[in-house]
């Protein structure tokens, strides 16, 4: 009996899980043109008829992403959760509570803390072995102590000599990046030789990079040719002291966008660093918040996103401003020499990109001309899982009935990150004789 290959594509295994997680369509995404709607849309100069064109090829309609895991455990038994009577607590005072809980309970434990340093020595010794006149150091979470448990390692590969001359909005010359990239790709083969290591793979990009696993911690791993991270990092601690809970807010949303795939940024979603400084835009344009309020930050963060018009407006964060986004600009190189070094950077990232005139446009504060949300294009999802996100918050601070207020939110971590964080802190107790 034949099967009807129709049928049989609409209801693959790929097909279902594209349904139940509109990411994995990467709607929005230039990768689903055509080389000949590609250069139709490439020009400096669109017309009408290419925002006409632009909206039919790569428009979308944002959809609630849902949590990768589907498995429920009891509310009341989920670790971060306060036990609480309505007698003695309001929603919003619960909330609060429940925000720290669950950030203390995602923070590192410390065999957990052993894992991730003896991941980090070992491959930074093979590292030295195969590369000796490469220098491979730590960025990203981990060294701005963001990192959760759950957090990916983050290295960056580079030659001692480069330094910080490198500047961060600028990717290696193209002779450079050529020549790295051999020393990279012999890395990769010397990793995959190795047993420490799975799903070992090289990604070619601006910034060429390998994704690993430690087979016996789980950890995920990612070696960068990236450019020196100091000024963001500084940029980072400074509003980490501004406002004393963005720490505890952050790892909420961090968790909230992980255990919905909405961190994977080549599927369109939006890194640890876009999104951080999303929760720092938040709070400065909205002052009203007083500092310390985690639930009300969390509110405002939901909402301001769910709602920011994103074909509209672009947003800075130092100074707080939206300014327009604009189809066409012109302006002279007399002109744009007269300009800052931000409004330079609101001239070339505010001009509307026809293919996605919805990508959110938020500028970097440690480097104007970089556009934190240019890569991210489920925005309209991540967007409609905001709004929805919001809506069912509010509904269960006002009736305060509900066991765990975050559930929503990120319940769905305890199951998701249970098995690893126990494979984690075994690897720890294994190693911990290393590090006494």
């Amino acid at each position: 009996m034949e099967v009807s290959t129709k049928h049989s594509q609409k209801n693959s295994p790929r097909s279902l899980a594209e349904a139940m997680d509109p990411m994995l369509r990467s709607e929005g995404s230039k990768s689903n043109l055509s080389r000949k709607d590609r250069r139709s849309l490439d020009s400096r100069w669109p017309s009408g008829r290419s925002f006409k064109m632009s909206e039919e090829l790569l428009e979308y309609e944002g959809q609630n992403v849902l949590p990768i895991s589907n498995t429920l455990v009891p509310e009341n038994s989920l670790p971060w959760v306060v036990k609480f009577d309505t007698q003695s607590m309001n929603g919003i005072q619960r909330l609060a509570l429940e925000i720290s809980a669950f950030h203390a309970y995602m923070a590192s434990t410390p065999k957990e803390k052993v894992a991730r340093k003896a991941v980090i020595d070992q491959l930074t010794n093979l590292t030295r072995e195969t590369l000796p006149d490469f220098k491979l150091e730590l960025f990203g979470s981990e060294r701005t102590n963001l990192s959760l448990a759950t957090s990916d390692l983050d290295f960056r590969l580079f030659k001692p000599e480069q330094g910080s001359e490198s500047l961060p909005q600028k990717a290696p010359r193209y002779k450079e990046r050529k020549q790295w990239t051999v020393q990279l790709q012999k890395l990769h083969a010397d990793i995959r030789r190795s047993g420490p290591y799975m799903l070992c793979n090289f990604r070619h990009a601006r910034y060429p990079l390998i994704s690993l696993q430690h087979r016996d911690s789980g950890i995920d791993i990612q070696v960068v040719l990236a450019n020196d991270t100091a000024l963001s990092r500084e940029y980072v601690k400074k509003y980490l002291d501004e406002y004393p809970g963005l720490r505890e807010l952050f790892s909420t949303i961090k968790v909230m966008f992980d255990v919905r795939g909405l961190s994977d940024v080549f599927r369109g979603g939006l890194g640890s660093y876009s999104l951080f400084m999303m929760a720092v835009a938040s709070l400065k344009h909205m002052p009203h918040i007083q500092p310390n309020d985690l639930a009300q930050q969390l509110l405002s963060f939901l909402n301001f996103w769910a709602s920011f018009d994103t074909y509209q407006l672009g947003i800075s964060i130092e100074p707080a401003e939206l300014f327009a986004k604009s189809s066409k600009t012109i302006a002279t190189k007399a002109q744009k020499e007269k300009l800052d070094d931000t409004l330079q950077g609101r001239l070339k990232m505010g001009q509307v990109d026809i293919a996605q005139p919805y990508l959110l446009c938020l500028q970097d504060p440690a480097e104007a001309t970089n556009d934190l949300g240019k890569k991210g294009f489920g925005i309209k999802h991540i967007q409609k899982t905001f709004m929805t996100l919001e809506k069912e918050l509010r509904k269960d601070l006002q009736e305060n009935t509900r066991a765990s207020l975050l559930a929503p939110l990120v319940g769905s971590s305890y199951v998701l990150f249970k098995n690893r964080r126990k494979k984690m802190e075994e690897y720890g107790s294994s190693n911990e004789g290393n590090f006494n």
